[in-house]
């Protein structure tokens, strides 16, 4: 039979788990700074839309309908109380460049 130290197995099985939970941490600390710039960037974008309907002379209403989505969802797109989507940010730049 094969004799298998098992206190150095142990450490090593520890230090493992170890490593994964910090790379898990840090994976978890750089997803949330992402997610804080991307709101960032987010709530920028609905400034820069509600200024540019603003200009053009679109209601919030008319232009929410225009994307297809509720009045409520398009304030708080602008206000950045919710991220864009992809879908919605190609819409809107559609739009706006319509207007």
């Amino acid at each position: 039979a094969q004799y298998v130290d098992m206190t150095n197995k142990k450490e090593h099985t520890h230090c493992t788990l170890k490593r994964s939970a910090d790379a898990l941490r840090n994976a978890e600390k750089d997803e949330q700074v992402a997610k804080g710039r991307v709101r960032l960037l987010s709530g920028q974008f609905g400034i820069d839309v509600r200024a540019m309907r603003a200009t053009v002379g679109i209601g919030l209403r008319e232009f929410a309908k225009d994307l297809g989505i509720s009045a409520a969802y398009l304030c708080d797109l602008e206000l950045g109380r919710r991220v864009w989507t992809e879908k919605i940010i190609n819409l809107t730049l559609e739009q706006l460049n319509n207007q």
